[in-house]
């Protein structure tokens, strides 16, 4: 491509500066700018989804956990469920508590207890661009053994 050589100088005409833009090339940079907006929105939309839908699946892993300990001594299903209650209480979103499910593998010293907790994750900001999608079903399972009286 040519470049114009201004008469009375021997260096090419300079590039355009945001001061000598004209008005259709500002108007096509608007345009330009709307057109991919909404694509960078939703790539933050799911980002921020993304990792709140993580916290949760950590604050549920992490309830579990908990839920098992109390479980490996011995406690029965109420006191389960209260301590998987108390990790999750003020932390998963909305506030409804994720339901424990207690699987014994005897009473005995040594076997095997199961907890696994669910939790549907309600999304932040995706619904607004899916139109209304439904939640993200989070699990989380840990066994341990039972512990000696």
């Amino acid at each position: 491509m040519h470049r114009a050589i201004r008469p009375h100088c021997r260096w090419p005409e300079p590039r355009p500066t945001a001061a000598t833009r004209t008005d259709r090339q500002r108007g096509a940079e608007i345009v330009e700018f709307l057109i991919t907006l909404p694509v960078i929105l939703l790539i933050l939309a799911i980002f921020v989804d993304f990792g709140a839908a993580l916290t949760d699946k950590l604050v549920l892993t992490d309830a579990a956990r908990a839920a098992t300990r109390v479980a490996i001594r011995g406690a029965d299903d109420s006191a389960i469920q209260q301590a998987a209650d108390r990790i999750t209480a003020n932390l998963l979103r909305p506030a409804a508590l994720p339901q424990a499910v207690i699987t014994r593998g005897g009473n005995a010293a040594g076997a095997p207890i199961t907890v696994s907790l669910t939790h549907t994750y309600r999304y932040l900001l995706l619904p607004n661009f899916l139109g209304g999608a439904a939640g993200l079903p989070l699990q989380a399972s840990v066994r341990m053994n039972r512990l000696s009286d």
